[in-house]
């Protein structure tokens, strides 16, 4: 089980090591965390249309607290324009208000470091000798506020609503690492060990491009959206409509397992094929196109992702793969054989922690036997 990557700084890796333990001993947790994902991705977009401009509420916290900015013509113009928008804002919502107090408590801080580091400063020039001139500019960059602006708004924004940051950003899963991703639009990516990840962050008022760099191997969860969601990998591409599907791309060579949904993979003369679900292709360096769909296991297919991804998959059949997976017999009541199930599972997870979740969904109980056995069987199933 992963921890999300939006702000790995949050922690230290020792912390991260040991709540990363807590969760694979706990996988309650990791619902937790993933509620908790899905929430403040809905409280950036919600904070989003409240305000015109996050640079613009920067400013105008600045200025209500004295503290002089130094916005551009252009930018103290906008602001006039926004300033009733934005107090309106601040009315009805606290979040955005403690935003504001947390910009201008950031702001202090920075100007606080700010001054002690222009302090010391003549002492180190005395000893370089350098020029009046370099001098001067030093002196013309003591009151910093124009770039403070730019600076809060990338990190007292972030640190508090864990707002994104501008740019592209590319992430990187190491020789056993495997890092969960939430992407602005909040998709989740599970990006396996040695594999990259590139993507645009938004501006202010912009919108997610919904395209994504892929090179090695993820599983994506994408959220269905106005605009197609697209993966691109060398010699490839994949567009996605909503969906639940895996990408391997390695050496030029690009392959798609689609596990719900629907996607097209396209090749790099435009040549392509749809998928449905239970479907792969593949495209090969200087091949002859996508391949035809084919069927395939999505759950051996997606082995790599160390996930069991079931898809309306049999009882029996989960069963049998948990079985041979943890070493323990695990019967099923012949009712319960033939249901299908979709569900995903860390391989990590306890088996008795999976069990029950499945037993939840069946409304029936798991019981263990002295030997260790495992037997899912209905709530008013007989007792031998």
């Amino acid at each position: 089980m992963m921890l999300p990557d939006d702000h790995p700084a949050f922690l230290y890796d020792a912390e991260r090591t040991a709540l990363q333990a807590d969760i694979v001993d706990n996988p309650e947790l990791q619902t937790a965390l993933d509620e908790w994902a899905r929430l403040r991705v809905h409280l950036g977009h919600s904070l989003d249309a409240l305000i015109p401009s996050r640079q613009l509420l920067v400013l105008y916290a600045l200025e209500q607290a004295g503290m002089d900015a130094a916005p551009s013509a252009r930018e103290r113009t906008l602001l006039e324009d926004e300033r009733d928008a934005i107090r309106a804002a601040l009315d009805v919502s606290p979040a955005l208000q403690r935003i504001g107090e947390r910009i201008v408590e950031d702001a202090r801080l920075f100007e606080e470091y700010w001054n002690v580091q222009v302090d010391a400063a003549p002492e180190a020039e005395a000893r370089t000798d350098r020029p009046p001139a370099r001098r001067q500019r030093r002196r013309r960059a003591s009151s910093p506020y124009g770039w403070v602006a730019i600076a809060v708004a990338l990190v007292g924004m972030v640190s508090w609503f864990a707002w994104q940051r501008t740019g592209e950003t590319t992430i990187v899963a190491g020789p056993g690492e495997i890092r969960a991703v939430e992407l602005p639009d909040g998709s989740r990516v599970r990006l396996m060990e040695e594999s990259q990840l590139t993507f645009v962050r938004p501006r202010a008022a912009e919108v997610f491009e919904r395209t994504v760099r892929l090179d090695g191997k993820a599983l994506f969860e994408v959220l269905p959206g106005e605009r197609k969601f697209i993966v691109e990998t060398p010699g490839a591409e994949t567009v996605v409509y909503g969906t639940t599907f895996g990408v391997e791309a390695r050496n030029g060579e690009t392959r798609v397992v689609l596990a719900e949904g629907e996607v097209e993979v396209v090749d790099a003369e435009g040549r392509r094929v749809r998928l449905d679900p239970g479907q792969m292709s593949q495209v090969e360096p200087a091949g002859a196109g996508p391949s035809a769909p084919s069927a395939i296991d999505v759950t051996d297919a997606l082995e790599w992702s160390k996930l069991f991804v079931f898809r309306a998959t049999e009882v029996q059949d989960i069963a049998d793969r948990l079985s041979r997976h943890y070493g323990v017999e695990i019967a099923v009541d012949l009712s319960l054989q033939t249901e299908p199930l979709t569900a995903t599972y860390e391989h990590s997870w306890r088996l008795s922690y999976i069990l029950q979740t499945l037993a939840s969904t069946l409304d029936a109980e798991v019981v263990q036997a002295e030997d260790g056995a495992f037997e899912l069987r209905p709530v008013h199933a007989f007792a031998p």
